[in-house]
């Protein structure tokens, strides 16, 4: 079993760390439902833009996860981007970030009762990926 972790964000400073954290230039990034992973050039451009478009489409009652994990390399962002678009069928996915560098996938997305089943998701992914 990968070491794949939920965390709830408690802010929207926690969530800027978290931006500035992942957004390393050579990642990707794909916001909401974008057709297309975008290149990080300028990591400060990112963090302002996603940053900004995430703030306005969320209600103050809302609550925002994300679940972080590594791949083990036969995975790529065409597989991510599936991945992505079959939990959109489950939760709101509002950002991922992904790393091809260090394989490291970290998904934003908004609470909802149905947390559990887009972990057991990911879960499933990965564990796809080593057979």
């Amino acid at each position: 079993m990968s070491d794949i972790k939920t965390y709830i964000i408690f802010g929207y400073e926690d969530l800027h760390r978290l931006f500035v954290e992942k957004s390393k230039k050579g990642a990707f990034f794909l916001l909401f439902d974008e057709p297309y992973f975008n290149e990080i050039i300028e990591p400060g451009t990112v963090i302002r833009d996603t940053y900004s478009a995430i703030s306005k489409s969320l209600s103050s009652m809302e609550i925002i996860k994300y679940v972080n994990f590594k791949l083990k390399g036969r995975y790529g962002m065409a597989q991510i981007k599936e991945l992505i678009k079959l939990l959109k069928t489950i939760s709101n996915i509002l950002v991922t970030f992904y790393n091809p560098r260090t394989k490291e996938c970290t998904i934003f997305f908004i609470c909802s009762k149905k947390d559990y089943l887009l972990k057991r998701q990911v879960e499933d992914f990965i564990e796809m990926e080593v057979l």
